[in-house]
């Protein structure tokens, strides 16, 4: 029932523009929309040194002063102890390395260490328990063995996962120095400085080659620094203090990546490199690059990057600033992470854009106490999208500009009545729920047309529609069907059925058709299962099924079925036995759970901290969208849709939001199976 409305807020960020891109092709910048994690999200340092992501979903971030673990939700914090042995062994976090067994690997200024999730604990390897030299461990990597391979700032070390040993494999540089890269192949590593550039290591002599002079595999780099290499399409790409090298597979030197072709006077001194899809993200000293299409180029002299420069020229459009990008990664949901110095971290989706928030009035008085409550969304088979307000009845919504457009039918209705539901059938005939019945209605060229009244003077806020009928509750545990097959007029009713169905349990509210044709009831803290080619109750889901809330969606895919629940956020169910298989770990502070949809392999829903995407089937939150952020709009029950082109509505007491994404063709419509689409979320002005 219409009972509460939550507060919350949708993040606001601006549309991308003044950007420098070469003129092959124009990048799409109006998604390239970061939000920020730092002190106030709990990170203990805005130092960000090192990001990865572990097989959990978890997001780890190395800084100078601790370890944090970011879940989705909240920041949990590691530091050193004095009087704990399985603490950090420095609060100092270097670099950080998740290998091919899932383990996480935690370089510090004192000693390498081992995550132990079992027991929320480190293993710490130093100088007083192993062979290492020097404490601090500047670079992590991993065998073809799965052995680890590791760095101080001279020397290149191997743990053996069979012994669990450590031994020395050779010195790499005479001085020290900050190693930053190692990468080993079949028959050598490779390891770069900060100081000393590039040198190859023979993995069966150990013989130590500088790049800069004559080696065995032909190798020629004359470079001060070599921070990250990536393999991209079969040739070495190189970070370097001069910018971007690339290599062919003979080790000869395709094309130099410089300032001129980057758009820049300074010297870009690069430091790590990421594939995204098909584009390059290099995170450099004078802010991030993304080079587009480049994983997917043919690398010659003649190559001209088509590229985007952020930096502080953007950083009030794009959200991230000019600082030192340390580290680039693309996460399993598919959320772009930078790791910053001094700036903290930043995230973004590769079809995030912005958040539209349009205020509704019910009158041409824009003021904050002339708001119109959105009870609901419905789209027809044109595309039109409508809503229905509390206050106003039916609108229909502007895909162009937002603005919302109320028929003037509704100033002929008492103003008495209140307005809470609507759907649209397959004959584009609108059903409203209101406080004096249901009404029927036609969008014609002449205006709106009233076809058809229902239960007249009874109260109705809840409605919905599977593939032959609406399903509304007339009073408690009265529950009806209205065939839709037939409403040509205002002289023929539709078919009026009182469903069979004998659960007490107080409200029974309809919420999903599965593929049977059986129709699920929300009744209380149960699901009740509907047969209608049986006219009878086939099943009850309850807390012997581990629901133990009220459950406000399901959702079906090839893995299970997905159910959104007030209290326990999401639920996965087998398909069969309805038993549970996996539960979203939830923020027990982020209040009810008040509307929610699904999109793909992704679930939407609000609650009192805002609006969150849950990326199905990790159930790990892929993106959260803080009331705290944007205009109050305090979202109401029920009140959502996931229209055809996939952009979301939610609806509240002053208006609706709108979370939409880049524009795609039929042609180029994603499958289930691929990574969650992010959203856009975009504020609009309004026309009562």
């Amino acid at each position: 029932m219409r009972s509460t409305l939550i507060y919350s807020m949708l993040l606001l960020l601006l549309a991308l523009s003044g950007v420098l891109f070469s003129s092959a092709k124009a990048i799409e910048v109006s998604d390239l929309h970061f939000t920020e994690l730092n002190k106030q999200h709990g990170l203990s340092d805005t130092a960000v040194l090192d990001i990865v992501e572990d097989h959990m979903g978890f997001i780890w971030l190395a800084t100078s002063n601790g370890l944090n673990r970011y879940s989705g939700y909240d920041v949990k914090q590691y530091h050193p102890s004095d009087v704990d042995p399985n603490s950090l062994p420095s609060g100092y976090i270097q670099t950080l390395f998740v290998d091919s067994e899932g383990k996480l690997w935690v370089g510090t200024n004192s000693g390498l260490a081992l995550y132990q999730p079992e027991s929320d604990s480190f293993k710490v390897f130093n100088k007083e328990n192993s062979v290492i030299k020097t404490d601090l461990i500047t670079a992590i990597s991993e065998a073809k063995n799965g052995d680890v391979i590791f760095s101080d700032k001279k020397f290149l070390y191997r743990y053996s996962k069979q012994t669990s040993q450590i031994h020395v494999l050779t010195q790499v540089f005479k001085d020290e120095s900050f190693i930053k890269v190692i990468f080993e192949e079949a028959n050598r590593i490779w390891v770069g400085s900060n100081k000393f550039g590039a040198a190859l290591i023979d993995t069966e002599t150990l013989e130590v080659h500088d790049t800069s002079k004559v080696n065995p595999w032909g190798v020629s780099l004359d470079i001060r620094a070599l921070h990250d290499i990536a393999v991209i399409n079969g040739n070495y790409w190189l970070a370097t203090n001069e910018g971007l090298i690339v290599l062919a597979s003979n080790g000869r030197i395709l094309k130099r990546i410089q300032s001129d072709d980057l758009g820049v006077s300074e010297e870009v001194n690069s430091l790590s490199i990421s594939v995204v899809g098909n584009d390059i993200w290099v995170g450099t000293y004078i802010g991030l690059f993304l080079l587009s299409d480049a994983a997917e180029s043919t690398i010659s002299p003649d190559y001209r990057p088509n590229f985007l420069h952020l930096n502080s020229d953007t950083y009030s459009a794009t959200g991230i600033p000019s600082a030192i990008v340390m580290r680039v990664i693309e996460d399993r949901t598919g959320v772009v992470w930078a790791a910053t110095f001094h700036r903290g971290a930043f995230k973004y989706h590769p079809e995030y854009a912005s958040v539209h928030f349009q205020p509704v009035y019910n009158s041409d008085r824009h003021s904050d106490d002339n708001f119109s409550t959105v009870w609901g969304f419905a789209e027809s088979s044109d595309k039109a999208l409508y809503l229905v307000s509390q206050q106003k009845g039916l609108g229909k919504i502007s895909r162009e500009t937002g603005k919302v457009s109320f028929f003037d039918f509704f100033e002929e209705m008492d103003p008495a009545i209140h307005y809470w539901d609507i759907e649209i059938d397959d004959q584009d005939n609108i059903w409203i729920a209101s406080s004096a019945g249901l009404l029927v209605l036609k969008d014609t060229a002449e205006g709106l047309e009233l076809v058809r009244e229902y239960f007249k003077g009874s109260f109705i806020d809840h409605i919905f529609k599977s593939e032959t009928a609406i399903w509304l509750q007339v009073a408690v545990g009265k529950v009806y069907s209205i065939n839709i097959s037939s409403i040509p007029s205002p002289t023929q009713r539709g078919e009026v059925i009182k469903a069979a169905l004998t659960e007490k349990t107080g409200d029974m509210l309809a919420i999903y058709e599965d593929g049977n044709s059986n129709v699920w009831f929300r009744a209380g803290e149960k699901l009740v299962i509907y047969s209608v080619n049986e006219g009878r109750v086939i099943q009850v889901l309850d807390s012997s099924n581990s629901i133990n809330s009220s459950v406000y969606g399901v959702h079906e895919t090839p893995s299970g079925l997905w159910l959104t629940t007030r209290s326990d956020g999401v639920i996965q169910l087998d398909k069969k036995s309805f038993s549970v298989l996996n539960k979203q770990k939830r923020d027990n502070q982020s209040g009810f759970i008040t509307s929610t949809t699904a999109v793909e392999n992704s679930i939407w829903y609000s609650d009192a901290k805002g609006v969150h995407k849950v990326h199905l089937p990790t159930l790990r939150e892929a993106d959260s969208i803080p009331n705290a952020q944007l205009e109050f709009n305090s979202l109401g029950e029920g009140a959502v849709i996931a229209t055809a082109d996939k952009t979301i509505y939610f609806g509240g007491n002053k208006g609706f939001v709108k979370i939409s994404k880049q524009a795609i063709s039929a042609s180029d419509q994603v499958k289930q199976t691929l990574p969650p689409q992010l959203y856009q979320v975009n504020v609009f002005g309004s026309q009562g």
